[in-house]
């Protein structure tokens, strides 16, 4: 009896290919399900990164916030006092009211450094990640643990601004009624793997998503529409989801821009 021919080969790709959307998840998940196991390995290796991180980053988040609504609120009722009692009254209670509205902004302001802070941690360790499996997708090296450790110093800069970069735009997403920043991903999905893999600058990776995308807008929307779909489902399944995204977002990334020195435009 003979095996029956995988659906998927662990070799590199050439590129420019814009794989059907159907294919591309039979291929990804016969490909899971045959390395579930150093899958689960790679996510339990980011989860051990970003637990923490989050954890302590909320703590810091909520400090942050006590402390500089306080730390404001005080220095605005002192020095209005001193200006009320030695210059003029009007002049202290502008400064208290003053005082008030900058507390209002302090929380904005202390989330979106938080925002921040957490995409700078957490960049290098998902550009890892990333090249970690596409080596595995590739045959060169299979998946492990340490995958989200194994090239964390390559080219941390660019990796961070990439980073900042689109969890700032998400976050002027959420600020104009939550729906723009779902088109973040659609966008800009291939962004982050444009630096991490081909080793582009954030800006440089941003502006060829964006090309890109605009070059061949039927296929990277309906792609990207599908993988915010999915993210919503894969969120509800600790590991296997987010291990599986990733596998389908680098695959297909790889058969867009391929395994070449620079990308396949």
């Amino acid at each position: 009896m003979t095996d029956k021919p995988k659906k998927y080969k662990l070799e590199p790709e050439p590129g420019g290919e814009f794989p059907d959307i159907n294919s591309l998840f039979n291929e990804t998940l016969a490909e899971f399900q045959d390395n579930m196991n150093v899958y689960v390995l790679a996510g339990v290796g980011q989860l051990i990164v970003i637990m923490p991180v989050v954890l302590i980053g909320v703590f810091a988040l909520y400090a942050g916030m006590a402390v500089g609504m306080g730390g404001v609120m005080f220095l605005g009722v002192a020095v209005g006092g001193l200006l009320m009692e030695y210059v003029s009254e009007g002049l202290g209670v502008v400064v208290m009211m003053l005082t008030q509205f900058l507390a209002i902004l302090v929380p904005i302001a202390v989330l979106l450094l938080f925002v921040q802070g957490i995409a700078a941690i957490i960049a290098p360790f998902n550009a890892s990640l990333i090249r970690a499996v596409a080596r595995h997708q590739r045959g060169e090296k299979e998946l492990d643990l340490a995958g989200v450790f194994s090239s964390i110093g390559q080219d941390v800069p660019k990796v961070i601004a990439i980073g900042m970069m689109l969890s700032s735009m998400s976050m002027m997403g959420l600020c104009m009624c939550y729906l723009p920043a779902l088109a973040v991903p659609v966008v800009f999905g291939f962004a982050t793997s444009l630096v991490a893999i081909h080793r582009m600058s954030a800006f440089q990776g941003v502006k060829t998503a964006w090309s890109h995308f605009m070059a061949h807008l039927p296929w990277h929307a309906t792609f990207g529409a599908i993988y915010v779909g999915l993210s919503m489902v894969a969120a509800y399944v600790p590991v296997l989801g987010p291990a599986f995204l990733l596998a389908l977002h680098t695959r297909a990334y790889r058969k867009v821009f391929g395994d070449g020195e620079t990308a396949v435009l």
